[in-house]
């Protein structure tokens, strides 16, 4: 896999829509999920990015991360 534990990235919903594709949300990995079928990462998405102000804990595929270096994203 390609990100590790602690690690912070940008989390983006609909990566494939040209829409959405800049509609990212800063998140950190909470565990790889080696052994689930369909999901690569669970993370948990910083409250800040969220009117109620309250993070929360998703499943995601590899796909709809990027790595964040010092405020930057770089796709990997």
């Amino acid at each position: 896999m390609g990100y590790s534990v602690d690690e912070w990235v940008w989390y983006i919903a609909l990566p494939d829509l040209d829409g959405y594709k800049d509609d990212r949300k800063r998140a950190v990995i909470l565990a790889a999920l080696p052994y689930d079928p369909f999901y690569d990462y669970r993370i948990f998405v910083d409250g800040a990015e969220y009117a109620n102000g309250q993070g929360r804990v998703i499943k995601v595929r590899k796909r709809n991360l990027n790595k964040l270096i010092r405020g930057k994203t770089k796709l990997i």
